[in-house]
């Protein structure tokens, strides 16, 4: 059994991480998790901004989103000033 340290491959993103980058990408500056949850709850997707700040922090931890970090780290520096 394979541990879930981050993600390695497009293959093992889930919807919600997927969408997460989606509304990231979509935003010219970064945006907190209170705006991501917004965002993720328009779409059909009803978490709390804390589940929204775990999923930041798996997708920070994988390969895939070192190109996304200046606004993964942006999205958490908002998150604690909201």
């Amino acid at each position: 059994m394979r541990a879930m340290t981050g993600c390695k491959a497009l293959g093992e993103l889930d919807r919600k991480q997927i969408e997460i980058l989606r509304i990231l990408s979509e935003h010219a500056e970064p945006i907190g998790s209170s705006i991501i949850q917004r965002e993720l709850a328009k779409r059909g997707f009803l978490f709390s901004e804390r589940t929204v700040r775990y999923h930041l922090k798996i997708l920070e931890g994988g390969d895939l989103s070192r190109a996304m970090r200046g606004l993964v780290e942006g999205s958490r520096r908002r998150a604690w000033r909201s």
